[in-house]
């Protein structure tokens, strides 16, 4: 099964990609605004874990966190936009 789709984060943890035991690989890309942190099968922390930014704007993640929820945050008051991918 493909998934696909956009994503908007802000200071509010959002789910990018629910959990899908079946998904062997997403691929995650920052578009625009500040900076992404995400969080796999757990809640996104700032300042914590993976980020997303125009630094690094394209992440693939090919291992056991594809299959986890996905979530997303930036710091207060700020907010960005991305696309995810799975396979």
């Amino acid at each position: 099964m493909r998934t696909k789709g956009s994503f908007s984060a802000s200071d509010v943890i959002s789910t990018i990609v629910e959990a899908d035991i079946y998904q062997g690989e997403v691929a995650l890309q920052h578009q625009s605004g500040e900076k992404v942190y995400l969080g796999f099968d757990e809640d996104a922390v700032v300042g914590e874990g993976v980020c997303l930014s125009e630094d690094t704007p394209v992440i693939v993640i090919d291992d056991y966190r594809s299959l986890n929820k996905i979530t997303a945050i930036c710091a207060s008051g700020l907010t960005a936009t991305g696309s995810y991918q799975g396979a």
